[in-house]
C-alpha cells in the first residue's frame, strides 16, 4: 500500500512538473513570441518587419499574420508548430512551418543579393562585440525543422548587375517543401521539392520550375534535380550575349529548357546539364544583291545555323557537365559556349 502511495505521489509530482513546464513555455511564447519571430525575420531580410497579428493556441500552435517587410514585400501568414519535448533537449524542434503566400523582392547588386539568405550571414555594417556575441548565440542554438511548406509564393528578382535598369525575373504559384532540416548541419537526409511558374511580360508562354531530391548537409552529399522549362530565351539573352548572341544569328524568338541532375559526394558536386534551345523563329534574310565577299559568308553561316536546327527537329540540344563544390557551387556559361561553337563550326566547315 505504501508503495502505491509513493508511486501515485511520484506520478502526481511528474504531472505537476510537466504542467508547470508547458505553462512556462506557453506564457513565455505568449509574451516574447511575437518579438522573437519579428527579430528573426529582420535578421533574415535585414529590413524592418511589422506583424499585424500574433496568436497562440493550445497545445502550442503559433500563427503570425499580416507580415510586412519594409521595401521587400509581405507574407500572408506563418504557422509554426513547435515540439515541446524538443525544449527539454536544449534545442528548437519545429514539427511544422507553413509560409502562406509570401511575396518577396530580391535585388541583386554588386554581384550579390541584397537579402542575406544564409543563416550565418552578417551585415557588412560594423557591429559591437556584444551584438556579434548575441548573433553567434542565436545561430548556435540547435534547430530542427521536420516539415516546412511555402504555399503559393511570389518572388521577384531584379538584377541590376546585368542591366542598370534592372532585369526582372518573376516566379509565382511557387510551392516548396523541405523535410528534416537541421542547423547546425547533421548527417541526415533533407528532402526537398519545388514547383512553380515563371511568367513573362511578353506573349511568351509561362515558364516552369520544378525539382526534387535529397541533401545531406552534414556529409555534403546530394541527389536531385532542378529544372527550368519554357524560358524566354530572348528576354534572358543579356546573360549569355557574350557567348551566344541570338540577335547576330537573326533569331527573333526562342524557348529554352535547362534541366540539371545534381549529384554530390563528400563535397564534390557534379551537375549534369541538358539544354534545349527550341521553338525558334528567325528574321527573314534577304538575298544579297551584290557579289561582295561578306554577303556569301554571312549566308553560309546562317545556312549552317538553319541546317543545325533542321537536322535535330528545329532545336539545339546540348549536354555538358560541370564539376564544382557543394559548399561553394560555381556555374559558368563557358561549357555552353564550347558546345555551341563546336556544333556550328562542324557544320560550317563541312
Amino acid at each position: 500500500m505504501r508503495r502505491i502511495k509513493i508511486t501515485l505521489r511520484a506520478i502526481f509530482i511528474l504531472i505537476v512538473c510537466i504542467v508547470f513546464f508547458v505553462s512556462s513555455i506557453y506564457i513565455f511564447i505568449a509574451i516574447k513570441g511575437e518579438s522573437i519571430i519579428e527579430n528573426s525575420l529582420e535578421n533574415i531580410f535585414k529590413k524592418d518587419v511589422e506583424i499585424s497579428n500574433f496568436r497562440i493556441s493550445v497545445p502550442l500552435n503559433i500563427k503570425v499574420s499580416g507580415i510586412k517587410i519594409k521595401d521587400l514585400g509581405n507574407i500572408d501568414y506563418i504557422y509554426i508548430s513547435p515540439s515541446l519535448p524538443g525544449f527539454l533537449g536544449a534545442k528548437i524542434v519545429l514539427n511544422n512551418i507553413i509560409v502562406n503566400k509570401p511575396y518577396i523582392i530580391f535585388t541583386r547588386q554588386k554581384q550579390e543579393l541584397v537579402i542575406a539568405l544564409a543563416a550565418d550571414s552578417v551585415d557588412n555594417k560594423e557591429v559591437s562585440a556584444q551584438e556579434a556575441k548575441n548573433f553567434r548565440f542565436r545561430i548556435n542554438i540547435p534547430l530542427v525543422i521536420k516539415n516546412l511548406k511555402i504555399i503559393d509564393g511570389k518572388f521577384e528578382v531584379i538584377d541590376k548587375v546585368i542591366s542598370e535598369s534592372g532585369l526582372k525575373i518573376k516566379f509565382d504559384s511557387l510551392n516548396f517543401i523541405l523535410k528534416n532540416y537541421a542547423y547546425p548541419p547533421r548527417h541526415m537526409r533533407t528532402i526537398y521539392q519545388i514547383k512553380g511558374n515563371i511568367p513573362w511580360e511578353n506573349e511568351h508562354a509561362a515558364g516552369r520550375i520544378d525539382g526534387q531530391g535529397w541533401v545531406n548537409f552534414g556529409k555534403r552529399d546530394m541527389e536531385g534535380n532542378i529544372n527550368l522549362r519554357d524560358i524566354d530565351g530572348m528576354y534572358l539573352s543579356p546573360y549569355y550575349n557574350n557567348y551566344v548572341n541570338l540577335a547576330d544569328l537573326k533569331v527573333e524568338k526562342a524557348s529554352l529548357d535547362f534541366l540539371t541532375d545534381l549529384n554530390s559526394s563528400n563535397n564534390d558536386l557534379l551537375i549534369k546539364s541538358h539544354l534545349e534551345l527550341k521553338n525558334m523563329t528567325f528574321i527573314k534574310i534577304e538575298e544579297p544583291k551584290d557579289n561582295s565577299k561578306e554577303a556569301p559568308d554571312a549566308a553560309k553561316i546562317m545556312g549552317a545555323v538553319f541546317e543545325v536546327f533542321s537536322n535535330i527537329g528545329g532545336k539545339i540540344v546540348l549536354d555538358f557537365k560541370i564539376k564544382t563544390k557543394f559548399d561553394r557551387p560555381r556555374m559558368g556559361l563557358e561549357n555552353i559556349k564550347v558546345s555551341i561553337e563546336d556544333k556550328l563550326s562542324k557544320k560550317i566547315l563541312n
